[in-house]
């Protein structure tokens, strides 16, 4: 998988095999895509946007008729800050975690809502 920032930004999922690109979607977020991670089922890329308030969306890599996103939802972390990584839980991929510089949001993927609760907890700076 990569992807980039910017205007005109695309994600692109590759088959190893062969090094060509097997899926392509354009402009996946506004200002492109700050980080990503793969599902442990390959199934799934979550994408976090590079631009306040961030996105975050759950892609499905093996459905070749869907071209959007599967879930969507804009955030705003409590302090303000751009998150910079984003993981699926490898026992739980319904659990997403995002981290900032000093800050951490909990994400649950409600699969069969197709949507997004989360939260931020308030963590002091001698805790993070």
């Amino acid at each position: 998988m990569t992807a980039d920032s910017g205007q005109d930004s695309m994600l692109v999922i590759w088959d190893s095999v062969w090094g060509t690109p097997k899926r392509t979607y354009f402009t996946p977020h506004e200002n492109g895509v700050i980080y990503l991670d793969i599902s442990p089922d390959l199934n799934y890329v979550v994408t976090l946007s590079n631009c306040i308030p961030q996105t975050i969306s759950i892609w499905e890599i093996n459905n070749e008729e869907r071209i959007e996103p599967l879930v969507t939802t804009t955030f705003t972390s409590n302090k303000a800050k751009m998150q910079h990584d984003v993981r699926f839980n490898t026992h739980q991929i319904q659990d997403i975690v995002t981290t900032g510089k000093s800050n951490v949001v909990f994400f649950n993927w409600l699969v069969k809502d197709s949507d997004f609760v989360y939260y931020e907890p308030n963590i002091t700076k001698n805790a993070f």
